[in-house]
């Protein structure tokens, strides 16, 4: 998706939203560029704490509406006027591929958070998946870089990952080795780190979502 390429659309009634080249709604599942990345992290549209948001459909029976003061709890957390619902704006940007044992990119991802039954629950497990940690740091250096004005952000980032290996400690039990690799430095002087992270003990070697 091009920037240039986004038009804005004029709405047909009160309630039809605007579509701003800034919503993160038009961003879901495409191949970013890095102005693209670096607007989505930096000057997406936020609603006015006075906005009053609508009312979907399977939220009626309770009333629920999407809630300013989360946008405020998780400064990760993009509402899209487009979807109706919240996105995590760095997992937009930089998670491509599932977590630990094939865990796959869905809610906050590929689809809105548009479901307010215990949403403070879902955002609070959604900051311990793996994928969402590693776009976190991905996201970070990206911005340094864009600040330092360096080329080939995207070859930089490449070199960034998470590693897990699966092996068996004393008392048999099946463990999961995490660490995690970075760059430190800049120009001629980048080097690459790895650290090790934690052993997290494994309950099983497949996972169901």
């Amino acid at each position: 998706m091009l920037l240039d390429e986004l038009e804005i659309a004029e709405p047909n009634n009160a309630t039809q939203p605007l579509q701003r080249i800034n919503y993160v709604g038009l961003f879901i599942n495409c191949n970013l560029k890095d102005a693209e990345k670096n607007l989505i992290l930096t000057n997406l549209w936020v609603p006015e704490v006075t906005y009053k948001f609508p009312l979907v459909e399977k939220n009626k029976t309770r009333n629920l509406r999407f809630q300013h003061r989360w946008l405020q709890l998780y400064k990760w957390l993009a509402y899209s006027e487009i979807k109706q619902g919240g996105f995590c704006k760095v997992c937009v940007d930089f998670s491509k591929i599932g977590g630990i044992g094939g865990q796959k990119l869905r809610v906050l991802v590929l689809k809105p958070m548009d479901s307010f039954k215990k949403t403070l629950e879902t955002l609070k497990n959604y900051t311990n998946r793996e994928y969402h940690k590693l776009a976190l740091l991905k996201a970070d250096r990206f911005l340094n870089i864009c600040v330092q004005k360096e080329p080939e952000i995207i070859n930089t980032l490449n070199e960034e990952s998470a590693l897990a290996d699966e092996t068996t400690d004393v008392s048999v039990k099946e463990q999961l080795t995490l660490c995690v690799r970075y760059l430190v430095g800049t120009g001629k002087d980048r080097n690459v780190h790895e650290s090790f992270l934690k052993f997290t003990e494994v309950t099983s070697l497949t996972e169901k979502i």
